[in-house]
């Protein structure tokens, strides 16, 4: 149990200490300092129960810091003063400011394990050294409080070393306490925070807390944007990592009732962000946090004890759905708590909700409101477990992926009451560290690019594929376009144009493809759809959705009419030219690597990608088959390695 504090301040301390981590977290404010002794307690756990009166956690820590200041000195360890809750100043006020009592093997003293307890000795995790008074040590001239925030914590079970009894989780946790307020003061679950909940991930400060803390890197407020004015404007921001510089976006959307919404970039950057020091796994965290921008919202300052939603709360980038409550089970993992079987009925960006929250339903059984945790499965033992409270790679925004977050968008930036919020952000750019440029439009959030489509799928209408997806919801759409690729075969290219209609649900038919007949080839048909707006800002591409069929297709090979190895790269003229509808274009690449052809047309709008892939040195032929495509002149272009040739 080495290194847990330094006993003297530095700005390069022992890694993985007390005085490490708040140094991180507060940017030097915060200087933890202090002085590691170990003691085994005058009496065994039996012993203690048997007295006459029983003596407890509180009598028992009193008992041994009593022993110790025989030996030690405590004006040390006095050296802030309390000025109002949660609030101190550098004065010593003859109270010892912070004993932390870190035991061995207490976890099951406690009256929560009833007859599967040790003895109940009332230990615990708790912000407080026993709840008994205050004593004297140095011969009166300093007084130890044991009551709630007074002169220290006790932790239970340093050898636990699970995400929930980790000590070091356990201690600055307990710790943040004095500084943040009472356990209504807890975020919600799934994220990270020094006050985390359950289902943590890491043990970093998220915005809120750094924001109260004023451990926030924003001395001019220059991060701080306000929804509550109607001035429109469009504020671009650069956010690095949060946790090593300190910065973060904080959208002001009601001051009066707390509300706002902040945005972290989150690289792993810090050591915090990849170890637990005093744990099984020191080189892990709990679970996992993707790089990528985060959205954190609050709606109020702190959360009842007893929650129906938490006022903290991650808002992961895969959106909200309609789940419903289909059936009920009892914990397989514990036994007794009785929770609802879910089922996702779709993408709902307005009335949904996420998997990081808790959810209402109409179920006659199960915990109400209830983590998305259990859906029901066709085989035995007939459940599956999806919770995503550790993370699914899915909860960043991220460049190709999610890049919009407006009153559209899936998720949206809905406050508590579902109503959304006048602005937009978009994700423009990520350097090299990890760096994310940011664009906000505030009052104009249909300045943004459109939203990521949602919902697609494919099924056979007639003889043919049926493309449907849900209508974005952006007041100035125009059009979609659809994707195709044919799997193993071709790139994307793109495949139809359609208008953006009123219907909730938008739909295309592919009439070059076929249902297969049962000689027919079979070949495997993709779609991704993207959103086109008024200003032709194009959206993120959907999911994609796959069918079985046959048609028109062109497909790369090998030449295998030409076997001599290529001394140059060379691009061929197509043949026919012109062509009606399909052509043949040959080319040969003197080196391996990565290799593209793209076809665009005379405006230079690219229509086809044919190949874009890693190809060894060769002859190679593609057919390209316009059939989609309107008469007209285009032009294909070869890139591989430092060669480039176009013709047309």
């Amino acid at each position: 149990m080495d290194n847990w504090v330094d006993f003297t301040w530095s700005n390069n301390p022992t890694q993985g200490s007390l005085t490490h981590y708040f140094n991180d977290m507060s940017f030097d404010k915060l200087k933890i300092t202090g002085k590691e002794i170990y003691v085994t307690a005058p009496h065994t756990r039996y012993e203690y129960y048997n007295m006459n009166p029983s003596k407890k956690r509180g009598h028992i820590q009193k008992e041994i810091l009593q022993q110790i200041d025989i030996t030690e000195d405590f004006s040390p360890f006095d050296n802030w003063g309390l000025i109002v809750n949660y609030s101190h100043d550098n004065n010593p006020d003859t109270k010892v400011d912070m004993i932390v009592f870190i035991w061995r093997n207490t976890t099951q003293d406690s009256s929560i394990y009833g007859s599967n307890g040790l003895r109940n000795l009332e230990f615990g995790a708790f912000g407080d050294l026993g709840r008994i008074g205050s004593f004297d040590v140095d011969s009166g001239q300093r007084h130890i409080d044991t009551q709630t925030f007074g002169s220290g914590v006790s932790v239970p079970g340093y050898l636990i070393t699970n995400t929930y009894g980790d000590p070091f989780r356990l201690v600055t946790h307990e710790f943040t306490h004095f500084l943040l307020g009472y356990n209504d003061m807890h975020n919600g679950f799934a994220f990270w925070g020094m006050l985390s909940d359950w289902g943590v991930r890491s043990l970093v400060a998220n915005s809120f807390e750094r924001y109260q803390l004023n451990w926030i890197n924003d001395p001019f407020s220059t991060y701080t944007l306000d929804a509550t004015t109607t001035t429109v404007q469009t504020i671009t921001k650069y956010l690095g990592d949060f946790i090593t510089t300190g910065k973060s976006i904080r959208v002001i959307v009601d001051a009066s009732t707390d509300e706002y919404i902040y945005i972290e970039n989150h690289q792993n950057q810090s050591y915090w962000e990849t170890h637990r020091p005093f744990s099984a796994n020191p080189d892990n965290i709990y679970g996992y946090i993707e790089p990528g921008i985060y959205i954190i919202r609050q709606t109020g300052m702190s959360t009842p004890y007893i929650p129906t939603q938490f006022s903290k709360m991650l808002i992961p980038a895969d959106g909200r759905s309609d789940w419903e409550a289909v059936g009920s089970i009892v914990n397989p993992y514990e036994g007794t708590t009785v929770f609802p079987l879910w089922q996702n009925n779709g993408p709902d960006r307005n009335n949904g909700y996420h998997t990081l929250e808790l959810v209402p339903h109409n179920y006659p059984s199960g915990e109400n409101p209830a983590t998305i945790t259990f859906i029901p499965s066709a085989t035995s033992p007939y459940w599956e477990n999806i919770s995503e409270i550790a993370g699914d790679e899915k909860d960043a925004f991220k460049i190709g992926y999610k890049e919009v977050f407006s009153p559209w968008s899936n998720p949206n930036n809905q406050r508590e009451n579902k109503t959304t919020v006048n602005f937009a952000m978009e994700l423009k750019l990520i350097n090299g560290n990890g760096g994310y440029t940011l664009t906000f439009f505030m009052n104009n959030p249909e300045n943004a690019k459109p939203s990521k489509p949602e919902n697609l799928s494919v099924t056979w209408n007639g003889d043919h594929p049926l493309l449907t997806w849900n209508k974005n919801e952006e007041p100035d759409m125009k059009e979609y376009k659809i994707y195709q690729k044919i799997e193993g075969e071709t790139g994307w290219t793109v495949a139809a144009t359609v208008t953006h209609t009123s219907s909730s649900t938008q739909s295309w038919t592919d009439y070059l493809v076929d249902k297969p007949g049962k000689f027919d080839p079979v070949y495997t048909y993709s779609y991704e759809v993207a959103a086109v707006d008024n200003d032709d800002n194009l959206s993120v591409r959907s999911l994609k959705a796959s069918i079985d069929g046959t048609g028109l297709m062109w497909k790369n090979k090998v030449d295998n009419n030409n076997n001599e190895m290529p001394t140059s790269f060379k691009l061929f003229s197509n043949y026919p030219n012109p062509f009606n509808p399909a052509t043949l274009i040959r080319y040969s690449i003197k080196e391996n690597g990565l290799t593209s052809l793209k076809v665009y047309d005379i405006l230079g709008k690219e229509v086809a990608t044919l190949v874009n892939e890693n190809e060894t040195a060769g002859n190679y032929s593609v057919e390209f088959n316009a059939g989609r495509l309107p008469s007209g002149i285009y032009i294909y272009r070869l890139i591989s390695g430092n060669f480039t040739d176009s013709k047309n």
